[in-house]
């Protein structure tokens, strides 16, 4: 169900399982985590909510006047995902010029439009070139991770990406310069504008966007240490293998190794440190003969064709927990858009057959 139901950090779904198993590791929906921080973000600048509530104000200005002048029509901000929103803002700056100049048409017979005309300052299109740049990094990330198939190795890799280019383009460092995006970098030079004339908007949206990312995703570093049991992730030479991810092993042998209590329960660990660090120093040579095959069809086929399951159990416990979890559910989330298209409240009595019928 909802992220809130699931993950409440007391009386959510998974709270309530780590009572029994204190081992377990929550995962939910990867590309609505993402809507998630963005909107975690918003949340802690306060000036968003001014600029949400004048982009929407725009669209219903202009909605009005559809029949009159449909080419000024802008497209609609659904609550839903980040994804709407990015896609409102890439319509919007590229269409800025002629909404000011549609409002000033209008400035001496329309109220509204000259207090529009008045809003839409230059804070307000500086922000707005900034959101379009903004927007089309988090846009690659969250288009990825709607991918049928994404490893254990993409989650690290691309949200990884996604914070240093943020960084790099409206935060920067010491050793980072800042090289803001493309449209921001028009609108300045255009209007002759240095960097202390930007909001500090920026570099608190900014900010607070990597914070969240970093918040929602807490097990980015368990899940690329997982990737080592992927024989695609293999080196190629096999005189590398000697020191192939030893001290992720190492980190996966100290998160699992520890006594755990809860409510004055004792759980002991599911697996030992050292017997998992003496498998690993076998097991990544055994899976050198599977480099060419997929994570889950390697171990298909290890598990049916021979007797790893006997033979290595610290290694066996970390494969099972890798197996299970679900990375990507975009498919699923698409059979439902697709459902939710189909029976609609006129065709609410729709059988499951039937309606599996129209889904296929």
């Amino acid at each position: 169900d909802g992220a809130s139901t699931m993950l409440r950090c007391r009386t959510g779904v998974a709270a309530q399982l780590k009572k029994y198993n204190p081992y377990l590791t929550e995962n939910h929906c990867i590309a609505y985590r993402l809507h998630l921080a963005s909107q975690d973000a918003a949340e802690q600048v306060l000036y968003f909510k001014k600029y949400d509530a004048l982009v929407k104000e725009i669209y219903l200005y202009f909605i009005q006047n559809t029949l009159e002048e449909p080419e000024l029509v802008l497209l609609n901000i659904v609550s839903t995902h980040w994804l709407s929103f990015s896609n409102v803002i890439h319509n919007f700056y590229r269409s800025l010029k002629s909404v000011k100049e549609a409002l000033l048409e209008e400035l001496t017979t329309n109220q509204q439009a000259a207090s529009l005309l008045t809003d839409i300052d230059q804070e307000f299109e500086i922000i707005t070139m900034f959101l379009a740049d903004y927007f089309f990094i988090m846009e690659k990330l969250i288009c990825i991770f709607q991918s049928d198939y994404i490893s254990f190795t993409d989650i690290q890799q691309y949200i990884t990406m996604t914070i240093d280019a943020i960084r790099a383009q409206f935060i920067g460092n010491n050793e980072v310069l800042l090289t803001y995006g493309p449209n921001l970098l028009e609108y300045m030079a255009k209007n002759n504008l240095n960097l202390d004339q930007l909001p500090i908007f920026i570099f608190e949206f900014a900010l607070a966007t990597i914070e969240s990312l970093n918040n929602r995703f807490p097990n980015r570093e368990l899940f690329d240490a997982l990737k080592i049991f992927d024989p695609e992730q293999l080196p190629n030479l096999d005189n590398e293998l000697s020191n192939y991810s030893n001290e992720k092993i190492k980190f996966l042998g100290d998160f699992y190794r520890l006594e755990k209590i809860v409510e004055d329960k004792k759980f002991k660990p599911p697996l030992s440190k050292q017997l998992l660090i003496n498998e690993w120093g076998l097991v990544k040579f055994f899976l050198k003969n599977y480099r060419s095959v997929k994570f889950v069809n390697a171990w298909n086929l290890i598990f049916t064709k021979t007797s790893f399951l006997l033979d290595f159990p610290a290694t066996l416990t970390l494969i099972q927990i890798s197996l299970i979890i679900s990375v990507s559910n975009a498919a699923v989330k698409r059979v439902f858009s697709r459902q939710n298209l189909i029976k609609t409240r006129l065709h609410n009595q729709m059988s499951i057959d039937t309606l599996n019928d129209h889904l296929k």
